[in-house]
């Protein structure tokens, strides 16, 4: 298979994500039987031994994307946190932009939480970036425990919402959620229904 162009030309931050994204892609269109490392170089338009170098091997580059898909969804979660500070409003910011992210990025989202290859179970590294990203919920559940608004252990909560979220989601992207034009209502009373079931009483 040709190369798309010289790699000479592309900083190895480029180079990297190029193979991860095509990594990432195949993954979740093929399969793992699809992700090889010849193919992953040529359509990302480098080299086997640049890929060697990188990632070390196949298995490296599928734990580089579930390491990047949790570092790009932990971050679009930071921003739906930082803009907004009522609490229960806070929780369903954070959550709208978890779905947003697995709607716009479905190829990482099947990579991230179906793991279907060789490299199945995440390194340490993707165990850390994974617990930081469920972090960012469960500080912003922390809000609402620290206002009287929820009672009940904002870890415990924080799971539950986690939970409804990935199954809301999950349903949506296969197909069996709600009608799309209720789905954004429907996410967001899921939301408030969980966090009404702590409520302070």
């Amino acid at each position: 298979m040709a190369s798309r162009g010289p790699t000479s030309k592309r900083r190895p931050d480029d180079v990297g994500a190029a193979m991860l994204e095509v990594a990432c892609r195949l993954l979740a269109t093929e399969g793992p039987e699809a992700l090889t490392t010849r193919r992953i170089a040529a359509e990302a338009g480098t080299t086997t031994m640049t890929l060697y170098a990188r990632f070390g091997d196949k298995d490296g580059v599928e734990q580089a994307v579930i390491v990047e898909g949790f570092t790009r969804l932990k971050a679009a979660m930071e921003r739906a946190a930082k803009r907004s500070k009522e609490p229960v409003q806070g929780v369903i910011a954070v959550a709208r932009a978890y779905r947003r992210f697995a709607l716009e990025n479905p190829a990482f989202y099947a990579a991230m939480f179906q793991r279907t290859g060789r490299a199945a179970v995440p390194t340490a590294e993707g165990h850390r970036v994974g617990s930081e990203t469920f972090g960012v919920l469960a500080a912003v559940v922390q809000r609402s425990v620290d206002a009287g608004i929820v009672s009940d252990d904002a870890d415990v909560v924080a799971r539950r919402v986690w939970a409804m979220c990935h199954g809301a989601v999950s349903l949506e992207l296969v197909g069996m959620g709600v009608a799309p034009a209720a789905s954004d209502e429907y996410f967001d009373g899921s939301i408030r229904s969980v966090m009404g079931g702590h409520a302070a009483r």
